[in-house]
């Protein structure tokens, strides 16, 4: 018995000796690397106009699980900029789906659309699902967007249009004097007086 005890020993010394915390660790990090990789986001460009997140989602949920949907928006206007990106729970199926809607005639634009290399990344941060003072669903990137869009069109004030013009006035005396060390004359107090 002795015998058949200690062969299983010697057997299980050769073998290295691995820590489980650090096993634990690798296989968190290649299950995280694996499913990052598993999903696929494509871009889709020349969007036509009035084809947004909902429309989009709606669209390419027929090729499979679409997990999120990205459209680029400008930041001052937050009309869409004609591009966006579409992530599917699978690589295989957004391959197939770049493969099916590249060239595709949609009210009158061609869609140009490709896969994103694995593990690829093109959603901001901010762009999680959140809910409005509303109520209803968006998203904190373009509550953002609001933000500064009201900030930029907002109504000017005599204070803001008096340091513009201090702003302005000071621009331009720096630039006679850069004039003047030149030996160029340049009338600046005309513009001056214009611009009051």
């Amino acid at each position: 018995m002795s015998a058949t005890t200690k062969s299983p020993k010697t057997k299980s010394k050769n073998k290295p000796l691995i820590l489980s915390n650090k096993k634990n660790i690798s296989s968190k990090q290649s299950k995280t690397r694996n499913e990052q990789n598993d999903k696929g986001i494509i871009y889709v460009k020349h969007l036509p106009n009035g084809f947004y997140e909902k429309q989009l989602k709606t669209f390419f949920s027929q090729f499979g699980d679409v997990t999120q949907v990205y459209v680029a928006r400008s930041k001052k206007t937050l009309r869409s900029r004609g591009y966006a990106y579409v992530e599917f729970l699978y690589r295989e199926v957004a391959q197939i789906a770049a493969e099916t809607m590249n060239n595709y005639l949609m009210f009158g634009k061609i869609l140009k659309t490709g896969i994103l290399p694995a593990g690829a990344k093109k959603f901001p941060q901010t762009y999680k699902k959140v809910v409005d003072s509303n109520g209803k669903e968006t998203t904190t990137y373009k509550l953002h967007l609001k933000r500064l869009v009201s900030r930029s069109n907002g109504r000017v004030t005599p204070a803001r249009i008096a340091n513009r013009n201090s702003r302005s006035r000071s621009k331009l005396n720096n630039l006679k004097q850069k004039y003047a060390e030149l030996g160029i004359e340049y009338d600046v107090d005309s513009i001056m007086q214009k611009s009051e």
